[in-house]
């Protein structure tokens, strides 16, 4: 049988592996123009010692560019190429707790593909600007960019929760609302749940690099902690 215990992930990954290296690639080089597009313009509005590095740290956690430029496209192509399983292959995944993994295993692709297309669109920004490479503090622009990747994993991850559990359309819907609904809080009581946590850094703003990574690893803990709650289970449909 195809779905042995051992080998489900594996077949999964087969089945679809081929389609889904084709729209990774694709991915890949739309999020690397896309990005080098956003640096490139952000170039003329920093300070004159900015580096590479520091131009592609500000133009990603830029809240503006997060929330018109960067999370709408992240859950578009998510949604796009997060290959849903069929109604036994879910029963499957569920009952041998390996849905998890095949979450992971998603997600663990969408942030390679976002890591390239970082790589590629400092690349090009710097061949195209004067601007060098890296300073002394390159450790400070470099984790910001680890937590933005973090920050926006978890939406990922919550995203093919959601696209199995509602479907692409709502799940995709939903999370938008939340994100609006996050900035709504930042716009008129100066803090948010997501956004300020690594996904944006906001003129004049402290990166806490403890309170962050806390964060998202309670946010993970507790998604983990309701995949394997009976609640979980009993709302898994698997017709």
């Amino acid at each position: 049988m195809a779905l042995k215990k051992s080998s489900l992930i594996d077949y999964l990954w087969q089945k679809s592996s081929r389609k889904i290296w084709v729209k990774l690639l694709a991915s890949t080089l739309a999020f690397s123009a896309l990005f080098s597009v956003l640096a490139l313009g952000n170039i003329g509005g920093i300070i004159s010692n900015a580096t590479v590095l520091g131009n592609l740290s500000v133009t990603a956690t830029n809240l503006h560019n997060q929330l018109y430029f960067i999370l709408p496209p992240v859950i578009v192509v998510n949604l796009i190429d997060f290959p849903l399983p069929h109604a036994v292959e879910y029963f499957f995944l569920v009952k041998r707790k390996k849905l998890l993994s095949y979450l992971l295993w998603h997600c663990v692709l969408v942030e390679i593909s976002l890591i390239f297309s970082l790589i590629l669109a400092g690349i090009i920004s710097g061949c195209f600007s004067k601007l060098t490479w890296i300073d002394l503090d390159f450790g400070i622009d470099f984790l910001s960019l680890i937590y933005c990747l973090f920050g926006l994993m978890i939406i990922i991850l919550v995203l093919d929760l959601l696209s199995l559990l509602i479907g692409k359309l709502k799940s995709g819907i939903l999370i938008e609302l939340f994100v609006l609904a996050d900035n709504y809080l930042l716009s008129h009581y100066g803090w948010s749940l997501l956004l300020t946590h690594g996904l944006v850094n906001l003129p004049g703003q402290t990166i806490n690099f403890l309170i962050e990574p806390a964060v998202y690893l309670a946010y993970l803990l507790l998604l983990l902690r309701y995949l394997s709650s009976k609640d979980f289970l009993q709302e898994v449909n698997y017709a």
